[in-house]
């Protein structure tokens, strides 16, 4: 996510960190129209792919829109 889109508003973004390590992220944009849908998207390191971090942090992503 840009940081223009950040200070619009436009989008979230939270960083997943276990154990004090920054291991991932995951990024919503807000688009225009009746639905307001968006795309979603992530990385994560791959020692804690197996943890299900993606799948909660999703859920917060969600919210935060």
């Amino acid at each position: 996510m840009s940081e223009s889109e950040w200070q619009l508003g436009s989008g979230c973004g939270f960083g997943v960190v276990v154990d004090g390590w920054f291991v991932g992220e995951v990024t919503r944009r807000r688009s225009s129209g009746p639905f307001q849908n968006g795309p979603i998207g992530y990385w994560i390191d791959q020692a804690v792919a197996s943890q299900s971090l993606v799948s909660e942090a999703v859920v917060v992503v969600l919210q935060c829109v």
